[in-house]
């Protein structure tokens, strides 16, 4: 057979390639209308059911397909029965049947699965099998689940993935993570379980604020009276941050209103030191003693009057406070007793406690060290900084006192003194070379002490001293607590409002989740934009809508932020409101125009989220909104 010429072959391959341009289009259509195999049409007929609301038929159709073995099937009835929709809310069988999927392969049932593990829905947590699952659904490109990793990365580090579910609770309180918390709990955490200092994890809620863990711990049968290795407890940590709400949880749980702290202050003593005038009419009408006295011999009038809270003397006084002069020290003769039984240093600790500054001038002359610390490293001269002893912070300094001097945790005096709100002594110390760029172990300076003693004279006299870095953290911290007047101050002396954490969180954001509306309105006012995603892609309106932050949400709302925004997860504000059962805001944000109609990356959308979180009344709006508007 001839083989044909160059030019006879050009012109073959010329027209078939003539003929394949002309008929493309033609092959396409050949192409997609094509049938699906017989598995995926009638996975494909379940979904149909699920955009007409005909779950249950839906339910009817994968049943069959995943007991033959069908991934795709098992996943999306696995859906169905986490959710409960169509079917009886069943998470044992949503685990075994995102099992089945999950290990034929199927990434979103990978995803489903380390959810459960981490959330302990239908099982135990257990965040090692979590990281295992994310990471199976990640290696194939899934992007919710490259986010849970990070999350496990940098939240939750292999140190707590592996650790118990008790270790879990501290870092889950530590983080204000009161969904992990609730799960924790639920999954058998003990909740006066105690981290290496001793401390609960009701204490840790204390220290924070976190008013909603507060009451999940209560509940679940914390100890409102448990100490930690440095006899802190929980109603003398939240009166001295100021959290009325807080304190009012741990009195309705029974806790002891007269309880003492290391330095022998009640919580009223600490509510009058700090002028939380609220707060003492709570304590004072759950009974507490008008007449303890702390180690320093000071009563709570006494504390009240010495620091210039003139309203909480007059309530102390109007609630039979005597209001004479210092009664008698009976502790003078305990100082004698104790110079003869435990030496001059300690005696000198007391004194400068008590402001007995002759008696600290006669323990100095006689021999009693300036510099003797305890088992803290804490000197007579951070006893005078808490306390606000300036002339015996005189007198131990020329005794030889240092005032560079650190404690344990690198406290040193003028930090001591700054998140005391002691002004006097700190502003003496300023003036006698203390350090004004000293941190603590952590890392933090004077002007954050000064924002967590939230006390805006001392905040004001550090600002002079204080560094950008400095600046920064303060407002962090400021915002984190709610003080509103200290994060105003802290902006107008050039703080930025758009600062962010270390975990790159805007602290409009920090106010947002935490409800904080004053201070929300402040930053606002100052600057911040309101439509700057913190990590994950999340706005601050989404943070407070997924925290049932009705104030905040209508105050962003104003100004102008965008209701339909969406995170990393494809979730919108709306979304997080409705999965979390907030009717109120839900229906703030439907009336701001957010929309129904965008699904997350899971597929879901506002409506389906609710009905799979059991929130009937959500349903209910959501549905009635969507109706009105023609939707189905």
């Amino acid at each position: 057979m001839a083989r044909p010429d160059r030019t006879s072959s050009d012109t073959c391959q010329v027209r078939l390639i003539g003929l394949l341009r002309r008929s493309a289009s033609t092959l396409t259509t050949l192409l997609l209308a094509l049938p699906l195999a017989p598995s995926a049409a009638e996975v494909e007929d379940g979904l149909q059911a699920i955009r007409r609301s005909e779950p249950a038929k839906a339910a009817g159709i994968w049943s069959d397909l995943a007991r033959d073995g069908d991934a795709d099937a098992a996943y999306h009835l696995g859906a169905l029965y986490r959710g409960g929709r169509g079917v009886v809310k069943d998470w044992d069988r949503a685990f075994r049947l995102f099992s089945q999927a999950a290990e034929a392969g199927h990434a979103k049932a990978q995803y489903s699965l380390g959810l459960l593990y981490q959330n302990g829905q239908g099982i135990d947590i257990d965040f090692a099998r979590a990281r295992e699952w994310f990471s199976a659904a990640a290696a194939q490109d899934h992007a919710a689940a490259r986010k849970r990793l990070e999350v496990l990365a940098t939240e939750m580090p292999s140190r707590l993935v592996e650790q118990t579910p008790e270790d879990a609770l501290h870092k889950a309180v530590s983080l204000g993570e009161r969904t992990l918390v609730t799960h924790l709990l639920k999954a058998g955490a003990d909740a006066n379980a105690r981290d290496a200092d001793g401390r609960t994890p009701l204490l840790l809620a204390c220290e924070r604020g976190e008013g909603e863990i507060v009451g999940t711990l209560l509940r679940s049968g914390a100890d409102p009276d448990l100490v930690d290795a440095f006899a802190d407890f929980p109603l003398v940590v939240a009166t001295d941050r100021g959290e009325l709400e807080i304190v009012e949880q741990l009195l309705g749980r029974g806790a002891d209103v007269d309880r003492i702290d290391r330095y022998g202050n009640t919580a009223l003593i600490a509510a009058a030191r700090k002028g939380h005038s609220d707060i003492v009419g709570r304590l004072l009408d759950s009974g507490a003693a008008l007449e303890s006295r702390n180690d320093a011999g000071a009563t709570a009038l006494a504390e009240a009057r010495a620091r210039g809270h003139d309203s909480v003397a007059r309530l102390l006084e109007s609630s039979g406070a005597w209001p004479g002069p210092a009664a008698p020290d009976p502790r003078s003769k305990e100082l004698e007793k104790l110079v003869r039984e435990g030496g001059a240093d300690t005696a000198l600790m007391r004194a400068v406690a008590a402001g007995e500054t002759e008696l600290v001038a006669s323990l100095l002359a006689s021999g009693a060290s300036s510099r003797t610390s305890d088992d803290r490293g804490t000197t007579a001269l951070h006893v005078a900084a808490e306390h606000d002893r300036v002339d015996s912070a005189a007198l131990l300094v020329e005794a030889g006192a240092s005032v560079h001097g650190s404690r344990k945790d690198g406290m040193t005096p003028l930090l001591v003194a700054a998140g005391s709100g002691s002004s006097r002594t700190a502003r003496w110390l300023l003036e006698h070379g203390a350090d004004p760029g000293a941190l603590d172990r952590e890392g933090r300076g004077v002007l954050v002490h000064a924002a967590r003693g939230a006390d805006i004279e001392v905040l004001s006299l550090m600002l002079d001293a204080a560094s950008p870095r400095d600046r920064r953290a303060a407002l962090v911290e400021a915002v984190r607590d709610g003080r509103g007047s200290l994060v105003e101050r802290l902006v107008e002396s050039g703080a930025s409002p758009s600062t962010t954490d270390r975990e790159g969180r805007t602290v409009l954001s920090l106010a947002a989740r935490d409800g904080h509306g004053a201070v929300a309105r402040v930053l606002l006012a100052a600057g911040a934009d309101p439509r700057v995603p913190s990590r994950g892609g999340a706005t601050p309106l989404m943070l407070a809508a997924g925290r049932s932050r009705l104030e905040v949400v209508r105050l962003l709302l104003e100004s102008g932020t965008d209701p339909d925004a969406r995170n990393e997860r494809r979730a919108t504000a709306l979304m997080l409101a409705a999965e979390n059962g907030s009717a109120d805001i839900v229906r703030v944000l439907l009336e701001a125009g957010a929309s129904t109609r965008f699904r997350n990356s899971e597929g879901e959308n506002a409506l389906g989220l609710a009905e799979r979180s059991g929130r009937t009344e959500v349903v209910a709006i959501l549905k009635e909104h969507t109706g009105l508007l023609g939707l189905f």
